[in-house]
Parts: structure tokens; sequence; C-alpha cells
């Protein structure tokens, strides 16, 4: 494991490193050059376009992650020819200013309480005892916030499992409205909403390729305020429209879903979460004429029983496919560390559930897991990464792996460095543990055309970046001592089938049930927490 040893001042005001920036390109001796990332979890434009600053920043469900843009090379384009010859004592007044406004930032930054992380703790402890709780971007009721206050509710909701749950959805009414059997899910949308799947343009025969890259929740009711929760879920997606006429069209499109329910429904476990069935009897979808349940007779009408979309927006909806060497910028590097709010306490309780808990160990495979994924990318063999995956994040990676086979090129990812793995949050629900953390890292990003001919970022220059990557396991899942190349389960030599389950034992090896997996990768600039 390559973890960096020393002191990253991540609760450093940004001016100050500006400061000092400004004294040294007066020197002569910065010159700027960054190139743009399309790792695993970054330097994808899904859109097929930069939006807002380099399209989409984040993947749920799966993961976090920009889609479709590459890595053009950018440098500052100015060439350095004569100089005027510069007064030292200028220069000795500017390092001296640099300093001086330095050390009163540095000040400032500690007397209101930024954290300083410094060297990794002791190999076996995580996190050292007594460490404080540390402080975070926002405070307010955030979406995370308003779920866990849900919980209280509902003792079986988890995140993780609404997401699987989202992700399935998404994928069978738009499949549903390919084949023109959008009733069968007026259990689980409101007229109005349904309607707006409805074609406006040439009928369709089929819908296809459905991929949804991002998915966040953007906005969560109090669940203390309302005896119903109401949430909002943007996604970011590709799907391909087959035509009455045969003609094929992929589309970008984004949608707001707006979700409701009743705060006390128990929901249901991991493994039916993504079942589609009678929200009340658990029959088939299958409806009588008037919209009601062919087996229990009633016609769900709201979010009595399960989740229920009353509304859906289609902002966006253009013909276009993955663009995949599109410059998209890297930001958010030098922010400070986003912690949970009572990291602390957390931190502890984690501890406490699992006493064998080691973070050594832990911090290994997840390190093992980040070099795993940026081999299998670069490599175009992504069945090397299944095994480290959940199902929605594996098949939303795969999709691109698909894009830059068809495209003739490859993402090189090369010499990666782990320098720092931070953690930053603990989720525990009924069925899953979840851990976040922020990698620092670098490394060799460009990619290539099917002759080697480099055509985006850089083959010399390593790229520095950081990520929010969360990793999930079963709750009370022993700690695994087996190789990260051996099966979790049986410990037989790591042979994982598409569907996530190892070829010997049958165990499912990707949900988490014995071991840790990466189950969502946030870019640093739009993460909170």
């Amino acid at each position: 494991m390559n973890t960096r040893v020393g002191t990253r001042k991540l609760g450093m005001a940004r001016g100050s490193w500006l400061v000092l920036l400004v004294v040294l390109v007066g020197l002569g001796v910065v010159s700027a050059a960054r190139e743009a990332d399309a790792r695993v979890g970054g330097g994808r434009s899904f859109s097929g376009g930069s939006r807002g600053g380099g399209g989409s920043r984040s993947s749920g469900g799966g993961g976090s992650f920009r889609f479709g843009g590459g890595g053009g090379f950018r440098s500052s384009g100015r060439g350095y020819g004569y100089a005027a010859p510069i007064d030292p004592i200028v220069v000795v007044l500017l390092i001296v200013i640099a300093l001086v406004v330095l050390a009163a930032m540095l000040s400032a930054a500690r007397n209101s309480g930024g954290y300083v992380s410094s060297a990794p703790p002791p190999a076996s402890v995580w996190p050292p005892p007594g460490t404080p709780d540390l402080p975070v971007r926002n405070r307010s009721l955030t979406p995370a916030a308003a779920l866990a206050a849900l919980s209280r509710y509902d003792p079986n909701f988890s995140e993780i499992t609404f997401y699987d749950f989202i992700y399935a959805l998404y994928g069978r009414v738009h499949e549903a409205r390919g084949r023109g059997q959008l009733a069968d899910f007026a259990s689980y949308f409101a007229p109005a909403a349904l309607q707006q799947f409805t074609p406006t343009r040439p009928a369709i025969r089929d819908v296809t390729g459905i991929i949804v890259g991002a998915a966040s929740i953007t906005d969560v009711s109090d669940p203390s305020a309302a005896p119903r929760v109401t949430l909002t879920v943007r996604f970011e997606t590709n799907y391909t429209e087959l035509r009455a006429d045969n003609r094929e069209e992929t589309y970008y499109v984004v949608e707001l879903w707006t979700f409701q329910r009743n705060r006390d429904v128990l929901s249901r476990p991991p493994e039916a979460v993504t079942a589609f069935h009678c929200p009340r009897c658990g029959g088939s979808l299958e409806k009588q004429t008037d919209g009601s349940c062919a087996h229990c007779g009633v016609r769900i009408v709201g979010g009595d029983f399960d989740w229920f979309v009353t509304q859906v927006r289609v902002s966006e909806r253009s013909p276009q496919g993955p663009t995949l060497l599109r410059d998209v910028p890297e930001h958010g590097t030098d922010y400070p560390t986003v912690y949970q709010p009572g990291w602390g306490h957390a931190r502890e309780q984690l501890l406490d559930a699992n006493p064998d808990f080691s973070w050594s160990r832990t911090e290994e495979r997840f390190g093992t897991i980040f070099r795993s994924l940026q081999e299998a990318w670069s490599s175009l063999r992504w069945e090397l990464a299944r095994p480290y995956e959940t199902d929605n994040l594996f098949q939303m990676h795969r999709y691109w792996i698909e894009a830059y086979r068809k495209q003739n090129l490859r993402n090189k990812l090369e010499k990666v460095e782990i320098r720092e793995i931070l953690p930053v949050k603990v989720v525990s629900d009924a069925f899953y543990d979840a851990l976040t953390v922020r990698i620092f890292a670098s490394m060799l990003d460009y990619t290539v055309d099917q002759t080697g001919k480099v055509l985006c970022g850089s083959a010399k220059v390593p790229h520095p970046f950081s990520e929010y990557w969360t990793f999930v396991r079963r709750r009370g899942a022993a700690e695994n001592a087996r190789p990260t190349t051996s099966c979790p389960n049986c410990g037989a030599g790591l042979q994982i089938n598409m569907a996530g389950a190892c070829e010997y034992c049958g165990g499912k090896v990707a949900n988490g049930d014995f071991d840790w997996v990466v189950s969502r990768i946030e870019q640093d600039e739009s993460y909170q927490g």
C-alpha cells in the first residue's frame, strides 16, 4: 500500500496558496499545465459535451463519475522568451508578504476549527482514539440527513437498496415504453407521470441500451414534519430508440422524478427491492381494465405501500452519443475534506459493531480495488472489475468500455500511485455498512487509437486528483483475511461470472455479502457528505 506519510493541510484557505502561486509565477518558476482526466472515476462527459463545467460530476447507485469526455491535453499555451531582470529587493518583499499572509491564514484556519490532517494512524488503529469531530461544509438538513431521519420511522430503509430500486425502475419503465406496456407500471406511477413517457414523435418499436449514467437525490422532505415523505431524483441517462421505420436514435436525457411514500412503510429487503410486483399483495403487475390489480383488486394511487412517482420532468433530451476525447477540467482537489456531522460517534459505532475491524486490512483492500479497476479500465478487460463493484456501477462502467471499443480507442492509465486514503463517513442501516473515503492519487492518463497514437492526455506527466469512493459491505460480515485474489466466501481463486457470483461456490460476491465492494464514485467538487 503506497499511502503517503506526511502532512496535507486540508483546512488551509485556498487563498493562501494563491498568494504563494502568484509569487512563484512572478519569479518565472511556475508553469501551469494540467491534464484532463478520463479514469474510472472521472473524466467522462456523459452528455457528449461540457455541461456546467464538465458534465456529470457524480454518479449514483452506482457511482460517481464524469462520462464521455476523455482527457484532452491542456497547457497554458504560452511561450517564454526574454524576460526583464527582476530587482532582488522586489523578490524579497514579495516572498516576505506571501509568508506573512500565509501564516495569518493558517492561524485563522486553526482558530476557526479548520482540520489539518497528519500522518496516517498506526497500522492497526483507525481512527486514533479521541479524534474530535471534524468540520463539515454544510450542517443543514441535507438529503442524506433527511434519509437518515427516515430510518427512524422505517428501520428497513437503506439508501443503498433505494438506489438499486430507482435504477431498476428507470430501466424497466423505459423498456415497457418501448413495448407499449406502460400501463403495467400504474402501481408505481401517477397517470400524469406515465403520460410523460408517451412518445410525441414517430412511433417506436423498442427502447434498448438504457444506461443510467448518474442518479442523485437532490431534495428530501423532513420526515418528522409530515407523514408522507417526498424526494426528487435527478437522472442522467442514455438510451436508444428503434422507430417503426427501423431507424435508430440514441439520446442523452436528463429527467427529474418526484417520489412520494408514507414514511412508516417498511422497505423491502435487498433481495426483493428490484422485483416489481403489486406493492400491496405481491402479485404480478397485471391490471384490470380500471387499472386495479388483477389479484387483489386494489388500485394503487399513492405511496401507501411503496415509493410512488408523482411527477416526471424531462429537462433535456438530445440526440448524441458519448464523446470520448473531450477536455473535462479537474476541480476540487484542493478543497477541504468533507467529513460527516458526528464523525467521531459514527466511527465508534462501527468499531463497536465490528470488534475485529482492522483499518490496515480495509485500507489495503480499498487500495487493491482502486488499482484493479484502473487496470481493468485501461486494458478494456472490464470483466476483471466484476468482483469489486456493485451491479449498477459495474454495468454503468461497462457501457463506457464498450464505447471505447466501438470507437477503436483505449484510455490508458499508468503509474497509478495512491497518496492517501482518508475515511470521512460511515453509515449503517439494517442491511449494510457503507464507508466513504477520500482517495488522493496520481496517474498517467491518456487516450490512444488502435495504432497507439496519443490523441489526448499525457503519457509523460502524471495527473494528480482526488475522489470520494463509497464502499459497502453486508452488516455483520466478518473481517475477511483471505487475499483479494480469492473468493471471500470459499477461498477459491477469484472466478466471478457476469452476475457477480463465484463460479465455484455460487456466493454473490459483488453485492458486499462477504467483503467491501465499491458502490459510488463522486468527484470532490460535487461531494456534499
